[in-house]
């Protein structure tokens, strides 16, 4: 089986959450190279200078909104502005500890969010990303 994604982050700050992530990704191949990040900031650093070097955005983020210094609230505003050439197929998955469907109305109010899931996250839920990624790239 084929990967679907070149690059894939995972932006956490809990170890754990970001270790059982990953185990997921790898066994359903959604891709090869995964970058982490503890936090919003250290992710939007890792943004920053992948954009200066012209390499290629992770075309997959998996945000965690409860994290410290920069939330996940926070971090889509923040990326909403680093949109540009290098990041615009980027997609974000939202990831909480607790569902908010407050919370979840107002993350989708940013194109680039695909989804919004209550960890943990399993296979079936990488499935779903997956099928909404194929509806959208087909219309």
């Amino acid at each position: 089986m084929s990967t679907y994604f070149k690059k894939v982050m995972i932006i956490d700050d809990n170890k754990i959450d970001r270790w059982l992530l990953k185990k997921i990704i790898v066994n359903t191949d959604l891709t090869k190279e995964i970058i982490e990040a503890e936090t919003g900031v250290d992710a939007l650093s890792i943004l920053t200078e992948t954009a200066k070097e012209h390499r290629k955005f992770p075309e997959l983020i998996f945000l965690d909104m409860d994290m410290p210094v920069l939330s996940g609230m926070e971090f889509l505003a923040v990326f909403d502005d680093l949109l540009d050439q290098d990041a615009n197929n980027a997609r974000i998955v939202v990831t909480c500890s607790v569902y908010d469907i407050v919370e979840k109305n107002r993350v989708y109010n940013y194109n680039f969010v695909i989804g919004y899931f209550q960890k943990p996250l399993n296979e079936d839920m990488l499935m779903q990303v997956k099928s909404q990624l194929r509806h959208n790239t087909a219309s």
